[in-house]
C-alpha cells in the first residue's frame, strides 16, 4: 500500500512539475539566514549600552514576543505608512524581548542600533546553493520571486548578495497588506505575476506559513527542510540544489 501511494505521489508531482512556470521563495531561513542568533546580537548591543542580559533568556523572550506579535498590515498603504509600520512592529518586538530583563536610560538608541544591525549584509548569509539554484531556474526559463513576511530591509540585502538579478518580483507582507499563511498573500503574488496558482510552486521553511498557506491558495508547495522530514510532509527538499532537478524530472522513483 505504501509503495502504491508513493508511486501515485510521483505521478502527481511529475504532472504538476510540467506546468510550473514560476517559483516563489520565502526569504528568511530559505534563501538567507542570520549569521548570529538573535539573542546573541541583542545581548551584545545591550552590553554596549551598559546592560548585561543573559543570551538564553533574551532568545526565549524574543521568540515568545515575535511569535505573539501580529504585523499591522493592510493593502493600499503609502510608502511612508509602510515604513512606519515596519519599524513599529520591530520596536514592539525588541521592547518586549527586553521586558523584565533589562532597563535602559534610552531604549530608542538601543532599538536604532538593533534595527540597523540587521540592515547590514554582514549580519546575514545566503543558504547553501541559493544563488546557484536561482541562476539555474532562470536558465531553465522559470521565473522566480520572493514572497516573505520580512520588511523593506530585504531589498538592499538582495542587492548586496547579488541575487536581485534573478528575481522578477519581491512581495513583502507590509507592502502587499497580507501575511502568510493568509491565502490572499499567495493569490496576490500570483495575480501580480499574471499566473494561475496551479502553475506556481512556493518554497519555504515553515510548514504552516509556507506549505499549508500556499496549498490553501491552490498553489503547489515544497517544504525546505535541511534537517529532513518524513513522508507525511512530502514533497520536501533538504538542499535548494534539489529544486531544479525536481522541476525538470519530478520526484525520484521510489526504490522497489
Amino acid at each position: 500500500r505504501r509503495g502504491m501511494a508513493e508511486t501515485a505521489l510521483c505521478s502527481i508531482l511529475r504532472l504538476m512539475s510540467s506546468r510550473v512556470s514560476h517559483v516563489f521563495f520565502d526569504a528568511t531561513d530559505t534563501l538567507l539566514r542570520l549569521q548570529c542568533p538573535v539573542g546573541e546580537t541583542y545581548a551584545r548591543i545591550a552590553r554596549r549600552h551598559g546592560v548585561e542580559v543573559p543570551v538564553a533568556a533574551l532568545t526565549k523572550a524574543f521568540n515568545r514576543t515575535a511569535g505573539a506579535m501580529t504585523q499591522d498590515v493592510a493593502p493600499g498603504r503609502s510608502d511612508e505608512r509602510i515604513v512606519r509600520s515596519e519599524r513599529q512592529w520591530w520596536y514592539d518586538i525588541a521592547r518586549g524581548s527586553f521586558d523584565g530583563l533589562a532597563t535602559f536610560e534610552d531604549f530608542n538608541s538601543v532599538f536604532e542600533e538593533l534595527f540597523d544591525a540587521y540592515r547590514e549584509a554582514a549580519a546575514w548569509e545566503l543558504l547553501p546553493h541559493a544563488r546557484e539554484t536561482l541562476a539555474q531556474l532562470q536558465a531553465m526559463g522559470i521565473s522566480c520571486s520572493i514572497l516573505s513576511d520580512m520588511d523593506s530591509r530585504l531589498f538592499p540585502l538582495l542587492r548586496s548578495f547579488g541575487i536581485e538579478q534573478f528575481l522578477e518580483n519581491v512581495f513583502l507582507s507590509f507592502r502587499t497588506g497580507y501575511c502568510k499563511p493568509d491565502r490572499r498573500a499567495f493569490r496576490h503574488a500570483c495575480e501580480a505575476s499574471q499566473i494561475l496558482p496551479v502553475d506556481a510552486v512556493h518554497v519555504g521553511d515553515s510548514w504552516k506559513k509556507d506549505v499549508l498557506g500556499a496549498r490553501s491558495a491552490g498553489m503547489q508547495a515544497i517544504w525546505y527542510r535541511p534537517q529532513g522530514a518524513d513522508e507525511a510532509h512530502a514533497p520536501w527538499i533538504a538542499d535548494l540544489a534539489e529544486l531544479p532537478q525536481w522541476l525538470q524530472r519530478g520526484w525520484p522513483e521510489p526504490s522497489p
